[in-house]
């Protein structure tokens, strides 16, 4: 079913990973016909602040005054240099202000950029972006510096989980207001996990060739059966995380879709430190999803 997208989040701490973002996130707002809100988390710890106020402020209320003042106008120019949109501060840490914006604004998406920088421009994303995509109650779109905005392709992965099906359920929404191909993909992973699934009677005469051959066939009936008309399907062999940052490389993706805290067993674990290793590694956008609430 098509996920709606009315509100999209962008977080920014003012540095060029949050430029590219705050493209992205108004970029997909054109093609959902969705708002955009510029967020700004202000940070109590006055190292984090411009030093003209610190050294201008003569007090810690004083200074905690200016400071919303200096992040609310410079958020508006910030929010200007997009196309508009609306504008809040909120004070505490990324990782604590971004989830809480999510709920108090009803945002369905949020989009952020990865490695910003300390100092003035504290930083919004490097390790803050997987504790984002962890806590966040809604799907969260991470894009590294410079990677301007375009999604012809999109690669849903997927280990046939309830987060991971979220994903793929994203993936089509997205590739259906870019006009984007879509490719489905699940990993194969050959380890003991995996091995117990496999029937007695293939295991028996213990050939490799043979057990790979039967667990790619069965991945691939199982993928072909989520697929929708016009939908590519893509089974591979190997570690999960880099075996995705691989596919999304060869398969040239412009957004990989995921989902976190996967499964074990017959649906093998795709997501949750597998999640992050294809955040860390990937060179396109990443839109990581939770399972829905039950």
């Amino acid at each position: 079913m098509e996920r709606k997208v009315q509100r999209i989040l962008a977080p920014t701490d003012f540095s060029p990973a949050s430029e590219t973002s705050a493209r992205w996130a108004t970029w997909l707002a054109g093609r959902f016909g969705a708002t955009v809100t510029f967020l700004h988390a202000l940070e109590p710890e006055w190292w984090a602040l411009p030093g003209e106020l610190v050294s201008r402020a003569p007090g810690a209320r004083e200074l905690q005054q200016a400071a919303g003042r200096w992040a609310a106008e410079e958020l508006d120019r910030w929010a200007q240099r997009f196309g508009g949109g609306e504008t809040v501060v909120l004070e505490g840490s990324p990782r604590e202000a971004i989830p809480r914006a999510c709920h108090e604004l009803k945002a369905d998406l949020v989009c952020v950029g990865t490695h910003g920088r300390t100092g003035v421009a504290r930083v919004v994303f490097g390790s803050v972006a997987e504790q984002v995509a962890r806590t966040s109650p809604v799907p969260v779109l991470t894009v590294r510096p410079g990677r301007e905005p375009r999604v012809h392709r999109v690669l849903a992965a997927t280990d046939f989980s309830p987060p991971a099906l979220e994903a793929v359920e994203w993936a089509r929404t997205v590739a259906g207001a870019c006009g984007a191909e879509l490719i489905l993909l699940h990993v194969v992973e050959l380890d003991p996990e995996t091995f117990a699934t496999v029937p007695k009677e293939i295991m028996a005469p213990a050939v490799g060739e043979r057990i790979r051959d039967y667990l790619v066939e069965r991945a691939t009936r199982r993928l072909r059966a989520q697929a929708r008309e016009g939908e590519r399907t893509e089974v591979r062999l190997g570690a999960a995380g880099n075996a995705v940052v691989r596919a999304a490389e060869e398969l040239h993706a412009d957004l990989v879709c995921t989902g976190t805290r996967g499964q074990t067993g017959v649906a093998h674990v795709l997501l949750g430190s597998v999640a992050e290793c294809v955040l860390q590694r990937s060179p396109v956008p990443v839109l990581i999803c939770h399972a829905p609430p039950r």
